[in-house]
């Protein structure tokens, strides 16, 4: 039985050991990844978004849009092979089962033998990106650390509810929606006020508004927001770019603007970030 880390150890993927010595940072690519464990909750967090990944599990295949800081589960039980294509920078945690009937029963009053966890595919879920960063990065007593990471897989991504739905769509067409991130993505080092992203979209600003969060999830400006650090985290993986730079390149007005936004995404400044977590 294999769990994700044994999994990316059987293939050719540098693996990094952190301070945490339970969360490892990995690189890999064109792989095919076979994961299988009765005993343990895979996570994997993704920290590049250059690359392709394709699940098949139960007889699905699924293919999962890669964004910096979302999270994919693998639970106990639920044998799921990963193609990936492409180069993929991620963190990998394995977390076994029976640290989570304990934190169910003694923190949470929950039943141990009732405890599921469902299958995610590169899901964001904002909290559990900002422990895995502060876990990986060693700041806090790693028992803490995966305990609250545990915590939140309990509360939030329990039980048998299917995953992996897109959201409804509203009154803008997938094509719309395309033309707006496609903008987002090429303009993150310019001003984007939410008339420009309107217009892109053929609609009037409140109209978008209310439309955009029904497809995405997200207000524009969050969005906005959520792609320039997605865009920072990546580049603060190269040492040649400046923190100056490359609050600039994506769009911020000041390091410091970027610091802290940082820091309510990761927990973590830019320069620990980099030095801690991404190997830079």
């Amino acid at each position: 039985m294999t769990g994700l880390y044994w999994a990316l150890r059987a293939s050719p993927a540098e693996i990094a050991e952190l301070d945490a010595p339970r969360i490892r940072r990995v690189r890999y690519g064109d792989a095919t990844i076979a994961v299988h464990s009765e005993e343990e909750v895979s996570l994997v967090m993704m920290l590049t978004e250059r690359h392709r990944a394709v699940r098949k599990a139960e007889g699905h295949s699924m293919v999962g849009e890669p964004r910096v800081g979302t999270v994919t589960v693998v639970p106990p039980g639920c044998p799921t092979t990963f193609q990936v294509e492409g180069t993929a920078s991620v963190l990998v945690l394995d977390l076994p089962l029976s640290d989570l009937q304990n934190w169910a029963a003694e923190d949470l009053g929950l039943d141990p033998a009732r405890v599921e966890i469902e299958p995610r595919l590169v899901y964001f879920d904002p909290v559990i990106a900002r422990l895995f960063c502060l876990a990986a990065a060693g700041v806090e007593r790693e028992e803490m650390s995966l305990r609250a990471i545990g915590h939140r897989l309990l509360e939030k991504h329990g039980g048998r509810t299917k995953s992996g739905h897109a959201r409804s769509a509203g009154g803008l067409s997938p094509s719309r929606i395309r033309r707006v991130c496609e903008k987002i993505e090429l303009e993150l080092e310019q001003p984007l006020g939410i008339a420009d992203l309107a217009a892109e979209a053929a609609m009037s600003a409140f109209h978008f508004a209310r439309e955009f969060r029904r497809a995405t999830g997200f207000a524009p400006h969050q969005y906005v927001v959520q792609r320039r650090l997605a865009r920072a985290v990546e580049l603060l993986a190269d040492l040649d770019r400046s923190i100056t730079e490359i609050a600039a390149d994506v769009g911020f007005s000041h390091p410091s603007h970027l610091a802290r936004r940082l820091r309510r995404f990761t927990g973590l400044a830019p320069s620990l970030l980099r030095s801690r977590v991404l190997g830079a």
